[in-house]
């Protein structure tokens, strides 16, 4: 094929979505200008509804578009672990009964090591918990556990399980 013929057909491609586009901008003026005709005979409080649900309806959208394309934004990556120091509160349950509440504060111990201090109305409890970079856990005393943070409320929640045991917590 020559050129000529290439340009001609992007020309006649170019020129026929023109054209539709047009059409469908014309479309909606008349029918804007319809809308508004038939709204000039309802009372302003009826006006003024209509007008206010639809702009909180486009306002809903262009909210619903910003926050979807936010969350495509890669985030860098970060360790789990550093959220894992701190004081919590415990709540053991034994077969899915809460059985007792305790205070615990989790402090980095050496390496992938961490020591819960858990406190009670008896003595202290020192517990050495495993950790690895995905946020799991490992404890002789609590079994095997899982790490998860929640940014939107900086929150963190650590739940061990082990045998009809489960301890829960929360800071």
């Amino acid at each position: 094929m020559s050129d000529d013929s290439e340009n001609g057909w992007v020309e006649v491609l170019f020129s026929g979505i023109w054209s539709v586009l047009q059409n469908l901008f014309e479309y909606f003026v008349a029918l804007f200008t319809a809308g508004w005709k038939l709204m000039a005979g309802l009372s302003p409080l009826i006006r003024g509804l209509i007008i206010t649900f639809i702009t909180s309806i486009c306002l809903g959208v262009i909210t619903l578009f910003f926050h979807c394309s936010t969350d495509d934004v890669e985030t860098p990556s970060v360790n789990l672990l550093d959220y894992l120091p701190g004081t919590y509160y415990v709540s053991i349950q034994y077969d899915g009964k809460e059985q007792e509440t305790k205070t615990a504060k989790i402090e980095h111990y050496s390496g992938n090591e961490y020591r819960a201090i858990m406190v009670s109305e008896y003595s202290p409890e020192y517990i050495l918990i495993q950790a690895n970079e995905e946020g799991k856990l490992s404890s002789q005393s609590l079994g095997n556990g899982k790490l998860h943070y929640n940014h939107h409320l900086n929150k963190v929640t650590v739940i061990f399980e082990k045998d009809r045991y489960v301890w829960k917590m929360m800071r």
